[in-house]
């Protein structure tokens, strides 16, 4: 099956928020990305409260920007001991419908999303390693969504692996359901990923 079918069949509509086009960068990421969904309505749009009600839910991809900051400590578990790894939230939701799944009741069938500012990402993340370099930092895609579930169209994690592999003290993870691993497989210098 080729991943245009796969994701054709995932999703009935896509919105792109428009700010996300105003990088050249991420501009060419977004079309490559649609190029994979191109049996799939497109709509442009200014935010995302502009999306019908009704179209709330996991048949609709949201690319956008993530304006908070996309480097976030991991929440843990009241009562466990912290072990300090840090996400990079860059894809919301899953389509995988894992009966065991915890993330259903957080997101509650909200959209799948993409944050597509992966450049702030790669900032926050390699500021922190250049400013202690004495530690290690642990860090990860695979809070919120699976982290290659889209990444076969957005190539998001290869851009991480590739930012990350001359910094010794990160150590980058992805988290996976899926067998959507081929296009990291010939990233040359992978660093700790």
């Amino acid at each position: 099956m080729s991943f245009s079918v796969s994701f054709n069949d995932l999703f009935s509509r896509v919105y792109v928020v428009n700010e996300v086009l105003s990088s050249a960068s991420r501009a060419a990421l977004v079309r490559n990305a649609l190029t994979g969904l191109e049996n799939i309505p497109v709509h442009y749009i200014d935010g995302a409260e502009e999306i019908p009600r009704e179209y709330l839910n996991q048949r609709t991809l949201v690319v956008s920007m993530d304006h908070g900051n996309m480097l976030r400590p991991c929440p843990g578990s009241r009562g466990q001991v912290c072990c300090n790894y840090l996400t990079l939230n860059v894809y919301g939701g899953c389509t995988l419908g894992c009966s065991y799944c915890i993330m259903k009741h957080y997101l509650n069938y909200q959209p799948i999303t993409v944050a597509v500012n992966v450049e702030d990402a790669v900032k926050s993340l390699t500021a922190l390693a250049e400013k202690h370099p004495d530690r290690i930092f642990r860090a990860g895609t695979g809070e919120t969504g699976d982290s290659l579930l889209l990444d076969p169209l957005f190539r998001i994690s290869r851009r991480f692996i590739e930012a990350f592999a001359p910094y010794g003290n990160i150590r980058f993870e992805v988290k996976t359901k899926t067998s959507f691993v081929d296009h990291l497989l010939g990233i040359k210098g992978k660093g700790n990923a």
